[in-house]
């Protein structure tokens, strides 16, 4: 499984436990661990907040009336965490997100395996 680095690895253990779960159990919930996991995502992520029984995506986010939908709240997130983020929340659920804008708000290498390596996870593939 591609990992960006230990602390993304360690990252993704520590979710996996929190939330009870062994590898291929449940895709949805994993695809979206393995994208909040990412460092850079996972510092948004609120321990305290987390209710495992929905994606831990959504302690970074809140529900905006006026969009009628969550969206990245954290103060932390850029544009490429806001984006991986919203993807994670697409695989846990099919929210929909413009691969696009997902690609192009992750242009570099590492992220670009990482949306590959969740997909896969999603797909029953890794």
């Amino acid at each position: 499984m591609y990992f960006i680095d230990e602390e993304h690895k360690a990252n993704y253990h520590w979710l996996m436990d929190k939330y009870n779960l062994s590898k291929n159990e449940d895709v949805q919930y994993e695809s979206s661990i393995y994208v909040c996991a990412v460092p850079y995502v996972f510092e948004a992520i609120e321990e305290g907040e987390m209710d495992i029984s929905v994606s831990p995506a959504f302690t970074a986010m809140k529900f905006s009336e006026e969009e009628g939908r969550h969206i990245p709240s954290h103060h932390s997130l850029t544009g490429t965490s806001r984006a991986l983020l919203e993807f994670s929340v697409s695989c846990y659920n099919g929210y929909r997100i413009g691969i696009d804008d997902l690609i192009a708000s992750n242009s570099s290498d590492e992220y670009f395996n990482v949306i590959i390596q969740a997909m896969k996870i999603r797909a029953k593939k890794a």
